[in-house]
């Protein structure tokens, strides 16, 4: 079977033109692309953006030129594309992370350039003069404050409420360190720290440093510091700071009289604790420590339990502390007599006039007659006879002599010591102690 050569011819130069319009569409839409990058830096690629658009418009005319004119603008492309490899930008890399020396240098001429209006870094707190070892002379004081504070038997059992002491290390406070720019908490460790690093952005914010416990005696790592309410809030609420304003209790919660940085351990062993149940285990502070305690809930009014206000008395007067005349002020009320009010007198009624009942005759039964009185005992025979007196009788020889007596020794003229206990005077010894059981020894 013969073919036509001029169907055939016809096919594949309709192929080519089908294939032509597809890679002239392509150009001419990568030429739009690439233009469109290059007007927003890179000029080499607009060109080459140019370039393509024209090829692909002129690839597309139909007339028999264009085998020729394809071949021209394929050429045209090169130039473009040389273009627009010198000139493409390079790729943006990440951006690196500037290391502490890099931005220490950025940000000296930073600082330098606004140092009219940045504040210098708040200074350390200067700690107050109760924080040194207090001596007889301060004790005294402490015991004469001590004296104006309320005392009460016990605390009520009110329940507290941390809520209401306001935000935590707050620096929106009227006491010392107050509106500085760093917050309590900072302050604390910057006045009780010594080697104490900050952190640079803030020169407030410590990083690290070394503690000096007061209540121990201890040196303290950094990261087992805390800060302690040397009146804890939960003692302070029960005894009186529950009826303080908002902002007196943001005030007691952060004022560097009450606060002192120490071991964790400590804080949590003394917790809430007052001065009757725990003192600092290092003696030299404990003076120190009631003074503090005395000159916060003063300040507060704040008052205290009576075995509270004789453990500081007592701790006051160990360090030579002189108590003052008059007696603590106490709020319980004074103890009253009750006195007698008599009931208001009745009015006085006359009383009905008697009247006389004649009482019923009463039998009376005779008395028995009493018994007739015993007969006396007749006298013992004492073998005694008269003429001498009573308990004396005449012996053979005409003599009277004094019968048995009794005595506890033997008495004069006594002869012998009769049986029964007597003393008899017998001068002769016959008959002797005749009826008082014989004679027990002669004299």
């Amino acid at each position: 079977m013969s073919t036509n050569p001029s169907r055939t011819s016809q096919r594949d130069r309709g192929a080519r033109t089908r294939l032509g319009k597809l890679i002239a569409v392509i150009a001419i839409v990568l030429g739009a692309i690439f233009a469109l990058a290059g007007f927003t830096g890179a000029w080499g690629m607009a060109v080459f953006g140019l370039l393509a658009i024209a090829a692909g418009v002129m690839y597309l005319r139909e007339d028999r030129t264009r085998p020729a004119r394809y071949k021209w603008a394929a050429w045209a492309l090169i130039p473009g594309f040389i273009l627009a490899g010198a000139t493409a930008p390079e790729p943006e890399s990440e951006p690196e992370t500037p290391t502490a020396e890099q931005t220490s240098a950025i940000a000296a001429p930073i600082s330098s350039s606004t140092s009219t209006t940045t504040m210098p870094p708040p200074e350390p707190l200067p700690a107050p003069a109760s924080f040194e070892l207090v001596d007889s002379d301060g004790a005294t004081q402490a015991l004469k404050t001590l004296a104006t504070i309320s005392v009460r038997d016990e605390a009520p059992s009110t329940q507290f409420d941390l809520s209401r002491f306001g935000e935590e290390w707050s620096d929106d406070v009227a006491v010392d360190g107050g509106h500085n720019g760093c917050d309590t908490r900072n302050d604390i460790l910057r006045r009780d720290l010594t080697a104490v690093a900050l952190d640079p952005q803030s020169a407030c914010t410590v990083r690290t440093g070394t503690l000096g416990d007061v209540y121990t005696g201890d040196s303290v790592a950094f990261d087992d510091v805390v800060i302690d309410h040397v009146v804890s809030l939960s003692d302070a609420w029960q005894k009186g700071a529950y009826e303080l304003d908002a902002e007196t209790l943001r005030d007691l919660a952060n004022d560097p009289r009450n606060l002192q940085a120490v071991a964790q351990s400590v804080s949590t062993e003394k917790d809430e604790r007052d001065a009757s149940a725990w003192l600092p285990s290092n003696e030299g502070y404990r003076c120190t420590y009631a003074v503090r305690q005395v000159e916060v809930k003063a300040a507060y009014q704040l008052w205290t339990t009576i075995t509270e206000h004789q453990a500081l008395e007592r701790e006051l007067l160990s360090c030579g502390g002189i108590a003052p005349t008059t007696a603590p002020t106490t709020t319980e009320p004074a103890p009253t007599t009750e006195q007698y009010t008599p009931p208001p007198a009745a009015a006085f009624v006359a009383p009905p006039p008697p009247v006389e009942i004649e009482p019923a005759p009463v039998e009376i039964e005779p008395a028995p007659a009493p018994a007739p009185a015993p007969a006396p005992a007749p006298a013992p025979d004492s073998g005694y006879s008269g003429g001498c007196g009573a308990n004396s009788y005449v012996n053979v020889n005409g003599n009277c002599i004094p019968g048995p007596v009794q005595a506890p020794t033997a008495p004069a003229g006594a002869s012998a010591r009769c049986a029964d206990g007597t003393y008899s005077f017998s001068q002769n010894r016959r008959g002797t102690c005749s009826g008082h059981g014989g004679v027990d020894e002669w004299l």
